[in-house]
């Protein structure tokens, strides 16, 4: 889990997009054979009066909406 204070839904999603592609740029190796890395994210924004709880549910489920679409991508919550 990643939080970032004061960042809105377009930020967020930009901060997520590179560290995806951070993860996916190393060279990952397992007794000497490359590993091919995906990163699946999961995103939400705090609404207004929302308690963390729901936030975490809400970017829990955008996780698995990224896994079910193929994987390798973020998702936002809607």
């Amino acid at each position: 889990m990643i939080l970032l204070s004061n960042t809105g839904r377009e930020a967020a999603a930009m901060v997520g997009e590179r560290l995806r592609h951070a993860a996916q740029a190393q060279d990952y190796r397992a007794d000497g054979q490359p590993i091919e890395l995906t990163v699946s994210l999961g995103c939400s924004t705090l609404l207004p009066g929302e308690s963390a709880e729901s936030l975490l549910r809400r970017a829990d489920s955008a996780l698995y909406v990224a896994k079910r679409e193929g994987r390798n991508r973020l998702a936002m919550a809607g």
